[in-house]
């Protein structure tokens, strides 16, 4: 059914396969057998001093390969996920506790294999919150959260009041009903500051966790008064310090208060170094609800944000995230993996490929020399076992300003290169391939179908028919006009634009079928409303997989974007619908997956490749250079 590799390639022996309940050990080849689950799942791979993950179809047909990374035998792991609140529309009110399992089932084996794991609670929890207040959580999801094997749970949020201030004893005692330890809010001040210590392996951790906001702000706790811990620096300071005392590591949770922000806040960035300086050994933020940057102090490690976890948030741009793993040896994090999830319907999913690279890449953005590096699954990992090979490559140019995308592992050096322009995807499930992560779907996530829009796989099509061609991958989306009826296909949720200068739109799409009419259009926002539309005609394609470009740039005052493609008559076939952020001047580093020139020139580029393992493929895909399988 699969085989374990090491990162250079070599077959592991010996390897703990689990799927599901079900064991199995890998041979001399490398090679296990394992029954395919009744529904998709994870299997996770340990070995002495290694382990890896893949996700696994319960319909799928073709082998598994995992490929093991490095983890510090010496070492306890501490993992971390992002914000959970399931609120009342996640999961009806007749949902029992075996659901809520249920909805964190994709990410248990990872948080259940840590000596310790750790979330972020959005929010009270109430026995009934349908009753009481629809924006807490219910009580069942505490029970949940210990099942899948949670330990620790931040409470400094400014939600933490949305029940009332007696809600957040009520919280504390589910919790405490539960098995799992609290930081970050309490009955009063003394108590939102108190530390919550554990046993994670050989060593003793402490937890403590702030919101970013003023001690005067109504969520915030005082002496007599119910709240979350505001981080202002001086008592944050002071509770690590005295955290510090009774634990070998202490870890921090610093949540802002910027909803949807890439960018990092100066507030944020001031209370994490402080955190550092009085001897934290990791940081978490949290509070933007999207995935952030992952920084490295020496001997502590930060995140700016892990993105939600499970919530009821249907917003585009909380989709993505993914779990921090940290190996900690005393006072120190010694290896650090950022593991890259998405959400289906607000229920999250370990994902590999194409869209694990995306996030990779934003986790690993203010990373240029080490210790992080690019892997090809699991986003970041440790550069202890890794070397960062630099060549210089030709960039191959078939049109003027053509994106051309990085193979995994590859990057522009951070200083950037006259005339290469960087950029990165804001589309990156736009390839529609099944990434696993929503059962009930067979590709296209997060992306809405109208009525004469289907999926299309190339093992169910005749690729001689070039009006079903999948340009790249096995998946793409046929669409076909029903009378006066077009059929469209559009994602989700709008693109915020945010920190966005100028954009592309990269597509393939076989056009030949004839009469055909329809557009390939960008419609910029603001507020919801449609406030200018660019497009192209469908039209125009020369023949299959034809790549229709549309460049243009955000009008004053567009929050977001949406790519939307129409057919008002005859059919097409779309597959691999991109919309790129390119930077306006100079950049480089790990962010960016695409690049584009405008006229011939050497382009240096820097690849991470594990000890002993060959260059791998790249620097380009074939799906920019043309290249067709």
């Amino acid at each position: 059914m699969g085989t374990v590799l090491t990162e250079s390639g070599d077959p592991v022996f010996g390897a703990r396969v689990a799927l599901g309940g079900a064991g199995a050990v890998s041979d001399a080849e490398g090679r296990f057998v394992l029954d395919r689950p009744a529904r998709d799942g994870l299997a996770v791979v340990t070995t002495s001093g290694a382990y890896g993950y893949t996700p696994v179809d319960a319909h799928g047909s073709e082998p598994l390969q995992v490929t093991v990374h490095p983890a510090p035998v010496t070492a306890d792991t501490l993992r971390f996920g992002g914000e959970v609140r399931t609120g009342r529309s996640l999961l009806p009110r007749s949902a029992d506790t075996e659901a809520y399992v249920g909805a964190l089932a994709g990410v248990e084996p990872l948080l259940s294999m840590a000596e310790a794991s750790a979330v972020t609670l959005a929010g009270p929890l109430l026995p009934d919150p349908w009753r009481d207040q629809r924006d807490a959580s219910s009580g069942r999801l505490a029970d949940a959260l210990a099942t899948t094997g949670v330990d620790v749970v931040n409470l400094a949020t400014d939600r933490i009041l949305d029940a009332g201030r007696p809600a957040v004893a009520t919280t504390l005692e589910i919790l405490d009903e539960a098995g799992l330890a609290a930081a970050g809010a309490g009955p009063d001040l003394a108590r939102a500051w108190a530390p919550a210590v554990i046993e994670a392996g050989q060593q003793r951790v402490a937890y403590v966790g702030c919101q970013v906001g003023a001690a005067d702000a109504p969520w915030a706790a005082t002496r007599d008064r119910a709240g979350a811990a505001p981080c202002t620096p001086g008592p944050m300071q002071r509770a690590i310090r005295t955290a510090g005392r009774d634990a070998d590591s202490v870890v921090v949770f610093v949540r802002d208060d910027r909803p949807y922000a890439r960018s990092v806040g100066d507030t944020f960035a001031r209370r994490v170094k402080a955190a550092v300086r009085a001897g934290a050994t990791v940081i978490v933020g949290g509070g933007t609800h999207v995935a952030g940057e992952v920084w490295d102090f020496g001997n502590a490690t930060a995140v700016q944000s892990l993105g939600d976890l499970l919530t009821d948030d249907p917003a585009w741009q909380t989709r993505d995230g993914f779990l921090l793993r940290t190996d900690v040896d005393g006072v120190q994090a010694v290896s650090v993996s950022a593991e890259p999830l998405t959400r289906s319907n607000g229920v999250p999913s370990m994902v590999t490929g194409e869209l694990a690279q995306e996030i990779s890449r934003i986790a690993a953005a203010d990373i240029d020399d080490g210790p992080l590096v690019l892997a090809d699954d699991m986003a970041v990992v440790s550069l202890d076992t890794w070397t960062v090979d630099q060549t210089t490559v030709p960039a191959r140019v078939d049109d003027e300003g053509a994106p051309l995308e990085l193979e995994s592992g590859w990057w522009l050096p951070p200083a950037g290169q006259q005339g290469v322009t960087a950029g990165y995807d804001l589309t990156p499930t736009g390839t529609f391939e099944d990434i696993d992560s929503d059962p009930a779907t067979d590709g296209a996530i997060g992306w809405f179908l109208s009525p004469g829009a289907e999926l299309v796989r190339a093992d169910q099509t005749d690729q001689t028919d070039q009006t079903d061609s999948v340009c790249q991958g096995s998946v793409a989306v046929r669409m076909t006009s029903a009378g006066d009826r077009p059929a469209t296909l559009f994602p989700a949720g709008t693109i915020p634009t945010d920190r966005v200068r100028g954009m592309t739109v990269s597509m393939a799409v076989d056009a030949e079928q004839r009469p055909l009419t329809g557009r390939l259009t960008l419609q910029w926002l603001d507020g919801g409303t449609v406030v200018g539309e660019d497009s192209v005609p469908l039209g125009s394609a020369r023949g299959p997989c034809d790549v229709l470009r549309l460049d243009t740039i955000p009008p004053e005052g567009a929050d977001s974007v949406r790519p939307l493609v129409s057919v008002q008559r005859g059919t097409a076939v779309v597959d691999d619908l991109h919309v790129v952020a390119w930077e306006p001047g100079r950049a480089g580093g790990r962010r960016y997956s695409r690049i584009r020139v405008f006229e011939p020139v050497q382009v240096t580029l820097v690849v991470d490749v594990p000890r002993g393992a060959p260059t791998p493929a790249g620097p380009f895909t074939a799906e920019s250079t043309g290249s067709r399988e």
